[in-house]
């Protein structure tokens, strides 16, 4: 809701991208998840998530871009040495987004 932080434990590195507003955040399991909203368009967002995680040292294992005339929609997975990531950015209220992260400790 409203004044939610990043879960505990969330690299700064993978920090979602600026004015970024988080909607919810939820650790359970070993995973952290956030959920956030942007006033940028899906495509703007997804390009600067998948730039934040080369920069962030992760390989990329999926990487999806879809363009419709009901609204974009991407996706990323990532695998890095402390998490494995998994993106996806949907379209939000107006021209924004929403975007959900989840990091995922590897098993193992």
């Amino acid at each position: 809701g409203e004044g939610a932080e990043l879960p505990e434990g969330w690299p700064s590195a993978l920090a979602p991208p600026s004015g970024a507003d988080i909607v919810s955040a939820i650790t359970s399991n070993g995973t952290l998840s956030v959920t956030a909203t942007l006033d940028r368009p899906v495509r703007d967002v997804y390009e600067a998530l998948k730039a934040q995680l080369d920069d962030a040292g992760y390989e990329l294992s999926n990487d999806s871009y879809t363009k419709s005339d009901s609204g974009d929609v991407a996706g990323l997975s990532a695998t890095g040495d402390d998490f494995d990531v998994s993106v996806t950015v949907t379209p939000g209220d107006g021209s924004g987004s929403l975007v959900t992260m989840s990091l995922t400790e590897p098993a193992g």
